[in-house]
């Protein structure tokens, strides 16, 4: 190694394996007798003189080089980075609320998915609100839109966090639509039409308020004739919580009376007799 001396800081030029050619900065607090100490290499000797030429001026100044100081600091991740991120570490949801967030996203990432999170500001995020409300996007979605990028700033622990200002970030009004239920009239017309398989659902439905799903996955193991009602266990009720449905009596008792087995048992029955 050749070096060229610039006070207590010196360039050495070093040849790599390979064949290259890299310039180390080196630097001595003391004279000679002091041990020499690393300040960085590079791959040109201009570059070199720069790093050396500030080791200089902090050793003029009386003070030791602290090279930390010259460090890049990390790069902060894209929005559209630690969404994935975020997803990918929501193993608490199921499929559908996975595709939800997903879908909530996709009208987010278009505007914003390049912009670093340190430069995200509420303004920018009413800025998205007023472009999803100006192509015609449903109050309903610009909300979950603006939630599932809350939730994922969250995730990055940015505070405070910019889709959650109250004062600049707002969602279109909307007058609520005026519900307009069916009659009774209409209701029992249509069951009255139904078979009766199906009208039975429709009365659970009707007397218990649980989701269609809920039902639908209901099965004959889940049903406790004492307590008359059926188990919704954890793995499909929505707050993951199993619980107990009860029925009306005479409702419960037409829909045990269509069950498979108590159908056999009751053609047993009727057999033994003749």
């Amino acid at each position: 190694m050749t070096g060229e001396m610039m006070a207590s800081t010196w360039v050495g030029r070093r040849v790599t394996a390979s064949g290259g050619v890299r310039y180390r900065v080196m630097y001595r607090l003391g004279g000679r007798e002091s041990a020499p100490r690393y300040a960085g290499s590079f791959g040109t000797m201009r570059e070199a003189r720069t790093r050396a030429a500030w080791v200089a001026g902090e050793i003029a100044a009386m003070r030791v080089p602290n090279l930390t100081l010259l460090a890049e600091p990390p790069k902060v991740p894209t929005l559209r980075e630690m969404a994935q991120r975020w997803q990918e570490s929501r193993v608490d949801v199921r499929e559908s609320t996975a595709i939800q967030h997903r879908t909530a996203l996709g009208r987010v990432l278009p505007a914003l998915g390049d912009r670093r999170l340190n430069e995200l500001r509420p303004a920018d995020v009413a800025e998205l609100v007023a472009k999803l409300a100006g192509e015609g996007k449903a109050r309903e979605s610009i909300r979950k839109s603006v939630t599932a990028l809350a939730m994922v700033l969250d995730f990055a622990s940015i505070a405070p966090n910019p889709a959650r200002d109250r004062v600049q970030v707002r969602l279109p009004r909307e007058e609520p639509d005026e519900m307009e239920p069916p009659s009774a009239e209409h209701v029992e017309g249509v069951a009255w039409q139904l078979k009766a398989d199906y009208l039975l659902a429709l009365l659970a439905l009707d007397a218990t308020g649980v989701r269609v799903g809920e039902l639908e996955a209901a099965r004959i193991g889940d049903l406790d004739e004492s307590r008359r009602a059926w188990l919704v266990r954890a793995a499909i009720s929505k707050t993951r919580r199993a619980r107990w449905v009860e029925l009306p009596a005479d409702l419960f008792e037409a829909l045990v009376e269509r069950l498979p087995a108590r159908r056999i048992a009751t053609r047993r029955r009727r057999s033994s007799r003749a």
